[in-house]
């Protein structure tokens, strides 16, 4: 982006002499005079900015000229990145200019460094620059987003990213193919994303990928295991759930993210269950199983020692379900009511009665969703064997299910922008579901016969979501949400990585499409 204006004028003057007598003309000139020289100097020739996903900040610099003409001294600015702008005109003080420049909001994650350009010109299209003048301005800005640590990305479960997209730059990235075995949930720390190769009773694995072209950075085996989770990522370690046999010596592993070394392996009890990714909050790590169910596990992944085991309130759930956390509570869907356990004790502070549970089976295959507000949301029925049902809100603050949507739906929703987004069941709809009333504010609707398979994740801008051919793209900026990119790569589960990757996973195969040059 380039910005010119006309700041200054030169003071001085061309001042012609003559001598008496003869001829006094001087030689003929081949052209206009060039002009003179302005020599610039900038206050600073560099800067280093770090932000945290959604922040913002402004820098700017000082750039000071020697020399005058008789002709405009136009400042034109030249910006070499797209995360930030211009704030302004810069500000002329007698021989220099103070230009400020600020992030855009939601800046796409990643380290980029970049050119500002400042020169002096005779007029606005800077068709005449003054030698000197041209001076250049390193920018180094970082924006660190979040990790995709877990399940819904967070311990909340949102599935939301704060960063804005521009379909424009959407490009194929790499793709990583299983030899044998299937992929689950990804996790994704800056750099890596984790994979969890599971062969139902047979050998698992644990991959670490290259976040830049999905080369293997390292694999640990877990040997034979029954059932294997998706891997969660926190604080340098992987952690993966995984059950050899029906027994009460299950292990729940902690890897170290560099090497895949084996930190901690804490054990549990499991009958012949199936797991959702753990759950990581501090120095927790959460695990809903139990031999017959119910029971949420704290384990602390620094010691590798076991902090609280609590029953819940139902008895209905036995697997498929990973908890959410906040700074007080853990909350775990026990079949028939929502409960929420003591963060720090494991004591059950209330338990939410959800009397539309209608119990399918014994596998929730969902996790509870915050929106930071004191309401907590879930599906009201298992899902292992009908995949569809309705959507239940709860409020922590009076202890009770707040609502239930009167549709049924499928996928794991995310909440964004003061709504929670799912996909329903039987229609080519997403629904925005107002958080305090279940009530549909609005829809997005697929094109053609399509219908979600995947997670619903956020980013600011875009709503993404595979549906049974291909990946899609929503604006919900845009009046109409319309689609604005799609893509032939499709799956079961999507994560955004903080390398502004959409990963999409599926059966045997991970598929990266850069979000952001």
């Amino acid at each position: 982006m380039r910005v010119a204006s006309v700041l200054a004028l030169g003071a001085s003057a061309i001042v012609l002499g003559s001598c008496g007598g003869g001829d006094s003309s001087g030689p003929p000139t081949g052209g206009p005079t060039p002009p003179p020289t302005l020599s610039v100097t900038l206050s600073k020739s560099s800067d280093t900015i770090v932000l945290q996903e959604g922040e913002t900040a402004s820098f700017g610099f000082d750039a000071s000229y020697t020399g005058t003409s008789p002709q405009p001294i136009v400042a034109d600015v030249a910006i070499g990145g797209e995360r930030y702008a211009l704030k302004g005109s810069p500000t002329a003080n007698g021989t220099s200019f103070t230009l400020e420049f600020e992030t855009l909001p939601l800046a796409a994650g990643g380290e980029k460094t970049s050119t500002i350009t400042f020169r002096l010109c005779t007029s606005a299209n800077c068709s005449t620059v003054y030698p000197g003048s041209t001076q250049t301005f390193q920018l180094t800005l970082d924006v660190q987003l979040e990790d995709w640590g877990m399940f819904q990305r967070n311990a909340a479960h949102t599935g939301y990213v704060a960063a804005h997209y521009d379909p424009a730059d959407f490009a194929d990235a790499w793709t990583w193919d299983l030899a044998a075995g299937e992929t689950l949930e990804l996790s994704s720390t800056r750099g890596k994303v984790f994979v969890t190769q599971r062969n139902y009773f047979g050998q698992s694995d644990v991959h670490a990928l290259s976040a830049e072209d999905g080369s293997k950075l390292w694999t640990r085996s877990l040997g034979d295991q029954a059932y294997t989770s998706g891997p969660s990522f926190s604080d340098g370690k992987v952690f993966v759930t995984s059950m050899q046999s029906s027994s009460d010596t299950n292990p729940q592993w902690v890897l170290d993210s560099e090497t895949g070394n084996v930190l901690q392996q804490m054990i549990f009890s499991a009958q012949w269950h199936d797991f959702a990714q753990p759950t990581v909050f501090g120095d927790s790590v959460f695990v809903a199983a139990g031999y017959y169910g119910n029971v949420v596990y704290d384990f602390d992944h620094t010691d590798g020692t076991k902090v609280w085991e609590r029953n819940g309130s139902g008895g209905a759930i036995w697997d498929g379900q990973t908890v959410a956390a906040d700074e007080d509570y853990v909350y775990y869907y026990s079949g028939g009511a929502m409960d929420v356990f003591n963060r720090l004790t494991g004591e059950l502070v209330k338990s939410m009665a959800d009397p539309d549970f209608d119990w399918r089976g014994y596998s929730w295959e969902a996790a509870p969703v915050l929106d930071g507000n004191g309401r907590v949301f879930g599906f009201t029925s298992p899902r292992a064997y009908e995949w569809d049902t309705k959507l239940s809100g709860y409020s922590v603050t009076s202890g009770a299910k707040i609502w239930n949507t009167e549709a049924l739906y499928t996928t794991a929703p995310a909440y964004a922008h003061d709504r929670l987004f799912a996909a329903r069941h039987g229609l080519q709809l997403i629904d925005a579901i107002n958080p305090a009333t279940g009530a549909v504010d609005f829809s997005l609707a697929f094109p053609g016969s399509d219908t979600a398979r995947s997670n619903v994740v956020i980013a600011d801008n875009l709503l993404f979501v595979s549906g049974t051919s291909k990946t899609y793209a929503f604006d919900l900026s845009q009046t109409g949400y319309p689609v604005v990119w799609e893509s032939d790569a499709y799956g079961m589960h999507l994560a955004i990585s903080p390398d502004n990757l959409l990963l999409i996973s599926d059966s045997n195969r991970v598929r990266a499409v850069s979000l952001a040059p």
